[in-house]
């Protein structure tokens, strides 16, 4: 009797561990493509809209804004699409390389200022632009291609030098990475990326900035309210606290 039950508890249990699969799978998938420097932001953003909407199952992925904007065009199938600047997300939306169905209103949820960041016992003596053109310090920063190689770009000219890096990145966390790990002297990058580093940020005059825009690029329900989520109060908090300066409606 006693090994019929247990049988019997054991066949429960294995369709309970189904039940529970199958409910997981039932859950509808949002892809959100953002810029890298928005990796640790967005993450605690997606992790708190699934809290709040159990049903949904958001998906991140992270690159160098003109990167996604190509994986958008090329038929990725993205729902929302936040970029590091206000030029690539023009790229996407209709008019630019892509048209259809979908596209909401590009809306700022954010501002981030570039920095130039050094370890914190700044060995090299770094105190302005004007420092990264010495010879003998290594400098990396962003790609062209991408938002802040762009910036890095504008800036130097704002302060009449010419960058000469020692290395291009594809993307802002990769920039990062190279200092963490002591390949280089500095980079520049944005201050939300230093926040929770041993690194230190060093203000570029005049600060360059850059606007984050959000748009949904597709017709997943879900894709409104993600958008509607990030400008909410909660979401410009958690922005803040990763060293994003907020500009969303924080009546929402």
């Amino acid at each position: 009797m006693r090994e019929k039950t247990s049988l019997v508890l054991s066949v429960f249990f294995i369709i309970g561990l189904l039940g529970s699969c199958a409910s997981e799978d039932d859950r509808e998938t949002l892809w959100v493509f953002a810029a890298s420097s928005l990796t640790d932001a967005f993450t605690e953003i997606a992790d708190a809209f699934e809290r709040a909407n159990p049903d949904i199952e958001v998906r991140t992925q992270f690159a160098g804004s003109s990167q996604l904007a190509a994986q958008i065009a090329s038929g990725a199938p993205a729902d929302v699409f936040a970029s590091a600047n206000e030029a690539v997300m023009a790229t996407v939306l209709p008019g630019g390389k892509l048209a259809g169905t979908g596209f909401s209103q590009p809306e700022t949820f954010a501002r981030n200022e570039l920095v130039i960041a050094v370890p914190a016992d700044n060995p090299q003596g770094i105190s302005s632009i004007a420092d990264l053109t010495d010879n003998d310090l290594l400098l990396a920063i962003c790609d062209r291609g991408v938002p802040c190689g762009t910036l890095a770009h504008e800036a130097a000219s704002a302060a009449g030098i010419d960058l000469r890096p020692d290395t291009e990145e594809a993307n802002v966390r990769a920039v990062l990475a190279k200092l963490l790990l002591g390949e280089v002297d500095a980079g520049l990058i944005y201050e939300s990326d230093v926040v929770a580093t041993p690194l230190i940020a060093m203000p570029i005059s005049p600060p360059p900035t850059t606007n984050y825009p959000i748009v949904t690029v597709s017709e997943n329900l879900y894709a409104t309210a993600f958008v509607e989520f990030v400008l909410s109060a909660a979401s410009q908090q958690i922005l803040a606290e990763h060293g994003f300066t907020p500009v969303g409606n924080l009546e929402r």
